[in-house]
């Protein structure tokens, strides 16, 4: 669909229009229920379009972000038919406003009308207020209907500016612009100096020479502990940079340079700084490994799973072909046979031969496919399965794994100590070791095609059992080698 708004600020009402579907919980269901509808196709709009990014986008809770995020997807390549629904769901007087008007929308007055229909006035934040305007300018761009721009248009569309203006990259505060940074850097350097502080580790804070300061640390770190976490989780996130960042933040608005003051405030900032921070880490690295991105891994295997299938169709006509040569050629060599026992026998041999490699090849191809099948199959019907408290013994098991982060190695060595780890630098190694090995199995989140053609090449020739592992997690990862060898799902 398209948006009524110029190109300067296209991405970020996009980002908005989004937010504001995403503002009312009671939505949900039906949004994941258009969501599932075609949840590949949303994803990948999504994924790809400028305002999954934005920082109007990314700025909401994370459960906020997710849905805002659907919207995206449903919004760029929904049917309008199903957009509507959802509008008419949520905002039923809206809809209703908008679609029967037949001049102008005077947005003002629907505004006015939904506010007496809610009866709920005084609970209405500013952010509600400007998303119910956005949900109108949305349902009239949705229904080609046009605003009037009257006072209270003009009013509203500048409010909704504010926060577009305040991510503009060319608006927002600049420590050289301001010349700021050399104040800042000076009296973090004057602060650390007088309460004798190193800055890293975080914790080395603790040991400053002023109790009150060392007490604010520790009242955080108890804090910490109270949620069941570990005060260490912002240990990774700290840099110098958010040192003087949160030194610039004090000179701007406090106007001094006060050490005393200013150590108050960096020790509670820093935490701050570091727990959002480590928020938006989390944030970002659900969004890069949930079960979203799995879709396109998913559609990638499926595909091939196809291609093998394809293959494995021509190969078998092929084969069948053969084995109807391989009797015609039988028949003759048999007519002929009291007469020219000696000149045909070769040939037949030769013949039966090259279709017992037929059949072999066949067969370890489908070795190979009925793997990959059983991963898929796993994929999609036990990716949730809980974990297993039993430790299956594998020390009889000649194991080799081969893919995998050196780290995701060195954690899954804990529980196969005896296997064997092949990293994906290690292209070079002996590969007569898999025909000695009694299960091979493939990390398919970190993997050179490379490696994978020349192992793949060796075990099609073996009797070597083909697994393959998608559990980031070791433990996980050990209960899924555990579970394939058990249970007797590779082939051989």
């Amino acid at each position: 669909m398209g948006v009524m708004i110029g190109d300067t600020y296209r991405d970020a009402f996009l980002a908005l229009y989004c937010e504001a579907f995403a503002s009312d919980p009671s939505l949900y269901p039906y949004i994941d229920k258009l969501y599932e509808k075609n949840k590949l196709l949303y994803y990948q709009k999504a994924s790809q379009h400028k305002a999954y990014t934005h920082p109007l986008l990314v700025r909401q809770k994370l459960e906020k972000e997710i849905y805002a995020k659907r919207m995206l997807g449903i919004i760029i390549a929904g049917k309008n038919d199903e957009i509507t629904s959802l509008v008419k769901q949520g905002w039923p007087l809206i809809y209703s406003k908008v679609s029967t008007a037949s001049q102008l929308i005077d947005m003002e007055a629907i505004v006015k009308a939904h506010i007496r229909y809610i009866k709920d006035t005084a609970e209405m934040t500013d952010d509600e207020f400007l998303g119910l305007c956005f949900i109108i300018m949305f349902t009239a761009d949705l229904l080609k209907k046009p605003i009037e721009e009257n006072e209270f248009y003009k009013e509203i569309f500048t409010a909704m500016l504010s926060p577009i203006c305040e991510f503009d990259s060319a608006r927002r505060f600049s420590f050289k612009a301001e010349d700021v940074q050399r104040k800042a850097c000076d009296l973090k350097q004057r602060v650390f100096l007088k309460y004798k502080l190193t800055g890293f580790p975080v914790f080395s804070l603790v040991g400053t020479n002023d109790e009150f300061l060392k007490g604010i640390f520790l009242c955080f770190v108890e804090l910490f502990n109270i949620e069941g976490l570990s005060w260490s989780i912002i240990e990774e996130e700290i840099t110098v940079d958010d040192f003087e960042d949160i030194f610039a933040v004090y000179i701007r608005k406090f106007k001094n340079q006060n050490r005393d003051d200013a150590a108050k405030f960096f020790y509670s900032a820093i935490m701050l700084k570091g727990l959002l921070k480590a928020y938006r880490s989390v944030k970002e690295s659900f969004f890069q490994n949930n079960k979203e991105t799995l879709y396109l891994e998913m559609d990638t295997l499926q595909t091939k799973v196809k291609e093998l299938e394809v293959r494995l169709t021509e190969q078998t006509q092929t084969n069948e072909k053969l084995r109807i040569t391989v009797r015609k050629l039988e028949a003759e060599v048999k007519n002929e046979y009291n007469r020219a026992v000696s000149e045909y026998r070769s040939e037949l041999q030769k013949l039966q031969k090259e279709r017992d490699e037929l059949k072999e090849l066949v067969e370890k191809n489908q070795k190979e496919l009925r793997a990959l099948r059983e991963f898929v199959f796993r994929l999609e019907q036990g990716a949730d399965e809980p974990e297993s408290n039993e430790r299956p013994d594998l020390s009889s098991v000649r194991g080799i794994v081969i893919g995998g982060h050196d780290r995701w190695q060195q954690r899954l060595k804990t529980h196969l100590s005896h296997w064997r780890f092949i990293g994906v630098d290690q292209s070079n190694f002996d590969v007569s070791i898999l025909e000695h090995a009694d299960a091979v199995f493939f990390n398919v989140r970190y993997l050179c095609h490379k490696m994978y053609e020349k192992s793949i090449s060796v075990l099609r020739r073996s009797a070597t059992r083909i697994g393959y592992v998608q559990a980031t997690n070791d433990t996980q990862a050990f209960q899924e080698i555990a579970r394939q060898l058990f249970q007797k799902r590779l082939n051989s």
